[in-house]
């Protein structure tokens, strides 16, 4: 079981780490994905900026799955959690909008998966000790 919470923290650290070099070296093919513009410096710089994060995280969780230490995976449980708070904020807010409802799921499912492997780790790391 721990293997397979390292394998999947393994891939969403991968996916979030792909995310975060496209964003920060391709703002233009992120914009058919995003819907933000780069059409001048500040807004490139904008979407590098959303890349950052996305590649901290990455780190984060690939430390978190190769050490199996499930403190550095809490931080992303906790980042799509935020997301999926702001999902719901956008639906009721702005109404309902099949992209967002595609992007809301894929925040739960990876919610779930970061859970799963920090409720796993967590179990493990307590059994061991």
């Amino acid at each position: 079981m721990k293997i397979a919470a390292q394998a999947l923290s393994g891939i969403v650290a991968a996916i979030l780490l792909y995310l975060g070099a496209r964003h920060m070296f391709t703002p233009q093919a992120v914009q058919s994905i995003t819907a933000l513009t780069p059409d001048n410096a500040f807004g490139a710089s904008n979407i590098r900026a959303m890349g950052a994060p996305l590649i901290m995280l990455g780190i984060v969780t690939a430390i978190g799955a190769i050490k199996s230490m499930y403190e550095f995976m809490v931080p992303v449980a906790l980042y799509f959690l935020a997301l999926i708070v702001a999902r719901i904020v956008t639906l009721v807010a702005d109404g309902s909008d099949p992209t967002v409802i595609r992007a809301l799921i894929l925040a739960i499912a990876f919610f779930a998966v970061t859970e799963f492997a920090v409720q796993v780790i967590k179990r493990h790391g307590k059994a061991a000790a």
